[in-house]
């Protein structure tokens, strides 16, 4: 029971007093009716309360699992009431909150309980940071009609949203050294590639002069690049910091050259730093669906108050480590193999 049930049971115990005065000086029958059914009103109260309490299902859901800046979250809130009874002394608790920043902020909205009706309530959210959106339900309250008693219960509720960067112009291009003959072996930072071509398609904006397949273009009229053979070991291998104070950049970064690297049909890795351990994993990506689902693990991980924590890590973890580009904020740094 709150506090704030207090006056209400003060006040109904006063007017009881009242009309038992009134029935013992007057010694009128409908007084002692009416004594009687203010006896009885608070037992029915609470029990109507406690029982409609128990029926009460809350449901949230999504119109869309996965949102990519800036398109903001929407929650769905479906609310059952399968009572006979309405009660409109229904306060539910809740969080919104990005996991990489946890606010531990509760709202508190008050829901009309009508008989015998579900309805769901849509809740948009805007956004100004990407990562794990968690929306919860930690309880609900119920106070019965004469406001005697607050039922309470924990719901333990939730629903995460991954919120993936806005996509971004990048003007990233990958170290490289090239010889001058046109199907020559040349070497990247990211490793030895191979001197076979997988194929030839047509050119992206980004893409490396040295790559072109001149000849072919000029025979096509159109402008041709070619691809190689790389191992994947040899691939481009990206390490993003979780570095707190630049998380959103670093992400926003990753985001926008892992796209641009998927258009141009490249395969390439992503370090994925596992903080809680200390450890390393690495996700291949080929494609959106890849990326996302190494987001969604990036998402997972605490982010740390130590700037190129992850660099260092991984230096001295794989201390014969290739070539890798560490990305922090809007840099994109290349640290040369070991």
């Amino acid at each position: 029971m709150q506090k704030t049930n207090y006056p209400y049971r003060i006040t109904y115990a006063l007017m009881i007093l009242f009309f038992l005065f009134g029935t013992i000086f007057y010694r009128q029958s409908f007084l002692a009716i009416l004594l009687i059914l203010l006896i009885i009103l608070p037992v029915i109260s609470i029990t109507l309360a406690y029982h409609a309490f128990e029926r009460f299902d809350f449901l949230l859901s999504a119109p869309v699992t996965t949102v990519s800046m800036p398109e903001n979250p929407i929650i769905l809130l479906t609310v059952k009431n399968p009572t006979f009874f309405p009660f409109l002394n229904c306060e539910l608790s809740f969080q919104f909150q990005n996991m990489y920043f946890p606010s531990g902020l509760k709202n508190t909205i008050a829901l009309p309980m009508e008989a015998r009706k579900t309805w769901t309530l849509r809740f948009p959210f805007a956004v100004s940071q990407p990562g794990m959106i968690l929306f919860s339900l930690d309880d609900v309250k119920l106070t019965d009609f004469l406001h005697f008693y607050t039922f309470h219960k924990s719901l333990n509720k939730g629903l995460q949203i991954p919120v993936l960067p806005r996509e971004i112009p990048v003007s990233f291009v990958p170290a490289a050294m090239h010889t001058e003959a046109e199907d020559s072996e040349f070497y990247d930072p990211a490793g030895s590639l191979s001197t076979d071509i997988r194929e030839v398609r047509e050119y992206i904006p980004g893409d490396r002069m040295q790559d072109m397949h001149w000849k072919l273009s000029a025979r096509m009229d159109d402008l041709l690049v070619k691809q190689y053979e790389r191992s994947l070991d040899d691939s481009l291998l990206f390490l993003p910091e979780l570095y707190k104070e630049e998380i959103a950049d670093t992400l926003q970064t990753l985001y926008a050259v892992s796209m641009k690297l998927i258009r141009q049909k490249e395969v390439f890795r992503i370090a994925l730093f596992h903080t809680d351990v200390m450890e390393f994993s690495q996700a291949v990506i080929h494609d959106p669906e890849d990326l996302l689902q190494a987001f969604l693990t990036l998402y997972y991980q605490k982010p740390y108050d130590t700037p190129d924590l992850a660099r260092s890590t991984y230096q001295s973890v794989f201390p014969l480590y290739g070539a890798f580009y560490q990305i922090h904020g809007n840099a994109i740094d290349l640290t040369e193999a070991a």
